[in-house]
């Protein structure tokens, strides 16, 4: 087998040690290291062309839209590790993530999210299913108004329905039914709900039906119209069996909170009514938006066990809207966000204990966070970092993915954290009402199943998300695909093995670190990749894991201890795993690997080196050296790229290098035998060092902004070559977010700022004009493909007006409190705590398929390598 060594072709056991162990303890040069390499050019097979006819499906007739306000991919991961099992939204068909700006700025509002995802447009910040830029005396007008799906659905003759745990007149159930320049217009948008011809809305808000400042009684006015109109959950559920149209407000205000034994309906109950009536009879189709409005309120509120339980009982919900679909072939259920709220973070026990000391102990941090005695009186903060087990609100000891065993280790348990930003705030905050935190800007899932799902789970923005799910509206047949080649390549390939394989690791990165790559540079190659999911990432001793333990998942399919390096502890003894790479090379594969940092770092030592502690430097070294004679049929890794700790690394260079030499050396190889491919491992090792010194410059971005110009190099590899699959993933997260400049920008939401008199000063980073899409917005709703029209509304000077003294945009970077507090206080003696929120995967290439969706960290592991054995 062909070699080319990244040290220089330097041959022998000896030489190679001696060079490692100095790469960990000498410095380098501000560039990569490179190679000397043969002459001559990849030459790839190149892909047959696609020549596949378009293929659909029939459109769906039932329309299930489930949308948790305020839901990150955090509060997804926290309510799984509360459960101790997967959510029922975690195991539906598709996976996605979406960005959710509104037109004009980088942090949405509810209403101008809910907007995009019920009219499918963009619009200002706290519009109201309106054109960006109407006024207060424009909104009534047609031509300033954006259609919504509800209302299409109701001119096609299917039945609607609203559903929410807050008044509906709120933010998101308003946007489906109302058009106003601003979300608290309560009034004039109750009477949109009545003019819109909804046939169920549940829910709360009934003041501003009955007790209206008009006079007018909307109530009655819906009575008269036919509606069975209810105020308690017992007249709802009397009125149910019979209803064609259903009123049910059961509380003047807003529902009381998840858990609380005065709440006035569960969310269930109130969408299994509403599809009872909806269902009743109709053979047209119906459309169902429920919303579970209170996951928002508790992060506003930075009441982490709330968010938890509000959580809970929306995925049961999902699961209920599940089993109606399964007995049916016309019902795609639908679940996303409108956006995330609050900054939450998944942190453990371990990591949070020295911080909170290093922060003056826990008594004193809940003090700095908390507000004034006289206003705690009145509105009691949340308990500051709450402590919930895993499994702690699931049936039984948990049997998911090692969570039993891990739930028994000392100091496993979830702490809840929330971004500096908000819980700084709050505790200077000189305002006398209620606290509320800042949304951030990060993207959220979305979730599919039934007919449909592939093109909804395709979209990349919240906006796409709506027009596609409107274009369903009332149509006959959908495309199966997207309208993207990609996808249709992944899709024909689903059942092959891949030649090569690529695996790209992106140190930290989670999905606070890509939301703000993608922010920064406008758009993102992984983003773009047809084949998405979420990956579980907890250890077998950690639930926020370690470098070492998370790469030993992913290079072995085995979860391992803290520190561990390809293998685990059985007792009192060691037991080492293959590697990844070990069986690519007894497969006959020609193998590599690429990092921005150092070759024996964690990250890339887990797929080489067997070590129960990582710290072993000279062992670690002495493992890559000595590959050949320690695995049956190696030669050693025949590619070795690294740029250690440089301040700048061009990982794409590297990668594009790597993958023009693997695939020669595999054809050089073949002539004489069957092409047996290669396996290429890259690492974006930056994103972690960035995170780990709590960095809040451009150096995360940057580093997030290299690592995908090596996926993009990848992923046009794998284009051309037709044979290669490409996969992307982090290996853990941080307490990572990304805040803007505008959303809660006033002396309360933002007391800590040193704009309002406070010691916290955001660091700016620009963001890209292109990241928040065309100024000028097609004048037709995006149809299923996507395509432009020729006509647009809007232009760079109605952006520009409307963001008004923030323009140009910038954003910023925030960790958890206790993370920014801790690391600071401690003066260099604490790294930043890492997360167990799930890290985003992103995949092409035959057998990527397999790979959309949720998965645990070491099926991600078990998968790679059953596709190496099958060669």
């Amino acid at each position: 087998m062909a070699r080319v060594n990244a040290m220089r072709m330097i041959k022998g056991k000896a030489a190679l040690f001696l060079l490692l162990l100095g790469l960990v303890m000498v410095s380098s040069c501000s560039h990569p290291k490179t190679t000397v390499e043969p002459d001559g050019q990849q030459t790839p097979a190149k892909a047959q062309e696609a020549s596949v006819e378009a293929k659909t499906e029939a459109a769906p007739k039932r329309i299930i839209y489930l949308i948790a306000d305020g839901m990150g991919v955090s509060a997804a991961s926290a309510a799984t590790y509360a459960k101790g099992a997967p959510l029922s939204m975690l195991g539906m068909e598709r996976m996605g993530l979406v960005t959710t700006h509104s037109y004009d700025f980088v942090t949405t509002d509810s209403a101008a999210s809910a907007t995009a995802l019920a009219a499918g447009r963009k619009t200002h910040f706290e519009g109201m299913s309106v054109k960006p830029g109407t006024t207060v005396e424009q909104e009534t007008d047609p031509a300033h108004q954006t259609p919504t799906m509800l209302e299409k659905a109701h001119a096609a003759g299917w039945k609607t329905g609203l559903v929410a745990t807050v008044r509906v007149t709120h933010a998101t159930p308003g946007a489906f039914a109302g058009h106003r320049v601003n979300r608290r217009q309560y009034d004039d948008l109750a009477a949109d709900m009545l003019a819109s011809g909804v046939d169920v809305v549940i829910g709360g808000g009934r003041r501003f039906f009955d007790k209206r400042k008009d006079g007018k009684d909307l109530m009655a006015a819906f009575k008269e119209k036919g509606y069975a109109v209810a105020d308690t959950l017992g007249a709802m559920k009397e009125a149910t069996p019979s209803a064609r149209q259903m009123v049910a407000l059961l509380d003047p205000s807003d529902f009381k909170e998840a858990g609380n034994p005065e709440r006035q309906a569960g969310l269930t109950e109130m969408m299994q009514s509403a599809i009872e009536v909806l269902d009743r009879d109709n053979e047209v189709g119906f459309f169902l938006m429920v919303e579970g409005s209170q996951v928002d309120w508790r992060a506003h509120s930075l009441d982490g066990e709330g968010v938890v339980k509000e959580m809970l009982e929306f995925d049961e919900t999902v699961q209920a809207a599940l089993d109606y679909a399964a007995g049916r072939d016309d019902t795609l259920v639908v679940v996303t966000s409108d956006h995330e709220t609050g900054g939450f973070s998944v942190l453990d026990s371990s990591q949070v204990k020295p911080l909170l000391a290093a922060a003056g102990g826990a008594d004193a941090a809940k003090a700095e966070v908390g507000r004034a005695a006289e206003v705690e009186a009145k509105y009691p903060s949340p308990e500051h970092l709450p402590a919930v087990g895993i499994g702690e609100y699931g049936e039984g000891t948990p049997d998911f993915a090692g969570l039993g065993a891990l739930s028994q280790v000392e100091d496993s348990e979830m702490r809840l954290s929330f971004g500096h930003l908000s819980l700084a705030s709050r505790g200077v905050c000189a305002w006398k009402g209620r606290f509320s935190a800042a949304h951030t800007a990060a993207m959220v899932a979305v979730y599919a199943h039934g007919p449909g799902a592939q093109s909804i789970a395709a979209s990349r923005d919240n906006a796409v998300l709506g027009a596609r799910l409107m274009a369903l509206v009332d149509a006959e047949t959908v495309p199966v695909y997207a309208s993207d080649e990609d996808a249709k390549q992944v899709e024909e390939t689903a059942e092959k093995t891949p030649t090569n394989v690529i695996l790209m690791v992106g140190g930290g990165m989670g999905v606070g670190a890509v939301t703000a790559g993608y922010y920064a540079k406008g758009s993102l190659a992984m983003m773009e990749m047809p084949v998405q999911g979420l990956v579980a990432t907890h250890g077998a001793d950690r639930l926020a894991n370690d470098a070492a333990a998370a790469a030993t998942a992913l290079a072995t399919g085995q979860r391992t201890h803290a520190g561990a390096l390809g293998g685990v502890g059985q007792g009192d003894a060691w037991k080492s795993l293959p590697t990844l790479l070990e069986r690519s090379e007894q497969a006959g594969m020609m193998t590599g690997l690429v990092t921005s940092g150092a070759i024996t770092g964690a990250t890339s030592a887990a797929f080489y080196a067997h070590t129960p502690n990582f710290s072993e430097t000279p062992n670690i070294a002495h493992a890559l050296s000595e590959m050949a004679e320690r695995v049956e049929g190696s030669d050693g890794v025949d590619l070795v790229y690294t740029g250690e700790d440089a301040a700048f690394s061009n990982l794409p260079e590297m990668t594009a290098r790597a993958l023009e030499n693997l695939a020669r050396q595999a054809q050089d190889a073949s002539k004489s035998d069957k092409n047996k491919g290669f396996f290429l491992m890259v690492e974006g090792a930056q994103i972690d060092a960035a995170q780990r010194g709590l960095k809040r410059d451009r150096g995360l971005v940057d580093a997030v902004v290299d690592f995908d110009g090596a996926v993009r190099a990848a992923v046009e590899f794998a284009r051309a070559d037709g044979e290669t699959l490409v996969l992307v993933t982090g290996d853990r997260d941080y307490s990572t977010s990304v805040i803007d400049h505008h959303y809660g920008h006033n002396d309360c939401q933002g007391a800590a700022l040193v704009d309002f008199g406070g010691t916290f000063e955001l660091e700016k980073i620009a963001a890209a004009p292109e990241a928040l899409g065309p100024a000028c917005q097609p004048v037709e709703a995006v149809t299923v493909a996507n395509a432009d029209t020729v006509a647009c509304e809007g232009d760079e000077a109605l952006r520009a007006r409307l963001q008004g003294e923030f323009a140009p945009l910038h954003f910023s970077l925030q960790y958890g409190w206790v993370a920014q507090v801790g690391v600071e206080r401690a003066k260099g003696a604490l790294n930043a705590p890492t997360s167990a929120n799930f890290v985003p995967l992103f995949a092409f290439g035959p057998g990527a398929s397999a790979f959309e969706g949720f998965h645990d960290q070491p099926a991600l592991g078990q998968m790679l390598q059953q596709f190496v054995s099958a060669r």
